[in-house]
């Protein structure tokens, strides 16, 4: 500190502005740091949190949609209004087909695959419970296709309905983890900007000081070599 005090003004002029230089690049940096930090945390739980929650309630939207469809063509005995509810179930099912591949190319915890699982398992059970159901509408068996869809689909449902919600809530949780974090990062990039600009300021008024000190004492030699 003493060889520095001693240097000219004209040198503690260069080193301030040196100072300043380094301080606002570090700011700059500090600050695209953690922009780029919640940006990308944010597109995450846009992609991989937000969406599969719209998706899975999407599918149990059509799920219902299919229930009652299959149960109207088990207690109509019209061929063209059955064959009009057998077209919307499909039209569903192939909507939920694409749902639900569309959430499984998203990043999953290990929780949400273990759930996943227990769904594909007992949406191929259903599947095939409906299909029997359907089958036994379509030649006249209504009381065989309702024991069906009383005793094995409307089981199968509820449970498929639970584990889609168990579905959501495991990304509901997950994205308000995110939030927080994002959050924290900011509260910390603030303070970490405060403390940079903070030292700058220091740093600034401290040789602003020796500056004037030297001014004040009379010294023409330091004051023509500015």
């Amino acid at each position: 500190m003493g060889v520095l005090r001693n240097l000219s003004i004209y040198r503690k002029l260069l080193i301030m502005v040196i100072i300043s230089t380094i301080s606002l690049i570090t700011v700059a940096v500090i600050s695209y740091f953690y922009t780029q930090q919640i940006a990308d945390s944010s597109e995450s739980m846009y992609n991989d949190r937000l969406q599969p929650i719209r998706q899975l309630g999407q599918i149990r939207t059509n799920n219902r949609a299919i229930d009652a469809n299959t149960l109207e063509m088990i207690l109509s005995k019209d061929e063209n209004y059955q064959r009009k509810r057998l077209d919307e179930i499909q039209e569903k099912e192939a909507e939920n087909n694409k749902l639900m591949a569309q959430y499984e190319k998203t990043f999953m915890l290990d929780n949400e695959e273990e759930k996943l699982d227990v769904y594909k398992e007992n949406i191929s059970n259903l599947t095939q419970a409906r299909s029997e159901a359907i089958q036994l509408a379509q030649d006249e068996k209504g009381d065989e296709a309702y024991n069906v869809f009383s005793k094995q689909i409307v089981t199968l449902r509820t449970t498929i309905n639970n584990t889609l919600d168990d579905l959501q809530t495991i990304n509901n949780n997950e994205a308000k983890s995110i939030y927080q974090k994002n959050k924290q990062s900011a509260k910390s990039a603030v303070t970490t900007l405060l403390l940079v600009s903070a030292e700058q300021n220091n740093s600034a008024i401290e040789h602003i000081s020796s500056i004037t000190e030297k001014l004040a004492s009379g010294s023409n030699h330091q004051v023509n070599q500015i």
